[in-house]
């Protein structure tokens, strides 16, 4: 198994690839670049590319046995984009150190890179809008630009450790997801905590969020749909117990189960992926 399409395997071997997403560069450039702070030329070499890095990419596709990919968005675009079908697999997102928590000290949370694509800058305008306490985690090349657009109420964190980003899921009010992920495993990880998900209706989030059980969907990537959703949260009383239940549907054990049907369903040797309990693995 591999976690990309152009790996070359031996002849004979079964080849399954899990895939995050088909190559941003290649199929979704426009989106990837609008509203970046990539150079000119930087995007004009891009584009110069793109028609080799399509090509590239399909021939590759047409290796695995099977693809995987890692949400139904995904596998959606693996179709779109190669003409292959795909079965979803949800990635592992990991629950341990992640408890339930009652404490809401009101402020709202994002953690990712700061690319243009991830749309962070709509959280930042909506939270200034509404001068809701914002705390953005995470690095990335659009970090400047965000900080400009930023109100008071916003505040930047940077890269923290995983004891300092738990810490944040389990204070935070609530968890946005302004633009579309491939999957999102934060949201799932914020979701652990009992913490309600405000989520563009998009990508991942269409396979992790409830609408109006486990957080609030927006249907467009604009500060006055994120504002509003916002608000339609606040207005809401989430279960915190039934949404960390349905954040465990993406824990690792989970992850592992869907494996272990896929191998016995292609007839693999039980050995070949059989964990030994004493062995710790």
């Amino acid at each position: 198994m591999t976690g990309v399409n152009g790996y070359a395997t031996r002849p004979g071997a079964m080849h399954i690839a899990m895939i995050h997403a088909p190559m941003r560069y290649a199929w979704d450039l426009d989106r990837y670049l609008a509203g970046s702070s990539v150079s000119r030329p930087g995007r004009l070499a891009a584009r110069v590319l793109r028609p080799w890095l399509r090509r590239w990419d399909r021939e590759t596709a047409m290796r695995p046995d099977i693809i995987l990919g890692n949400s139904s968005a995904v596998c959606a675009r693996i179709k779109r984009y190669w003409g292959r079908d795909a079965e979803v697999a949800h990635p592992p997102v990991r629950l341990d150190g992640i408890e339930i928590s009652d404490r809401d000290d009101g402020f709202l949370l994002v953690a990712a890179r700061l690319l243009a694509y991830r749309r962070i800058d709509i959280a930042v305008e909506a939270a200034s809008r509404l001068g809701r306490e914002l705390i953005v985690v995470g690095d990335g090349p659009e970090a400047g630009r965000l900080r400009a657009l930023a109100g008071p109420s916003v505040r930047f964190a940077g890269r923290v450790d995983r004891g300092t980003l738990t810490d944040l899921f389990a204070r935070c009010h609530a968890y946005l997801v302004p633009g579309e992920e491939d999957f999102g495993m934060a949201p799932v990880e914020a979701m652990g905590a009992g913490k309600p998900v405000v989520a563009l209706r998009a990508g991942g989030a269409l396979d992790t969020v409830l609408d109006g059980a486990t957080g609030v969907l927006f249907d467009a990537p604009t500060v006055e749909s994120l504002v509003a959703a916002i608000e339609r949260s606040d207005s809401m009383t989430f279960d915190r117990h039934a949404i960390r239940a349905h954040a465990e549907r993406f824990g690792v054990d989970v992850f592992r189960r869907r494996f272990v049907e896929l191998f016995e369903r292609l007839g693999v040797r039980e050995s070949l992926y059989r964990v030994d309990p004493s062995s710790g693995g």
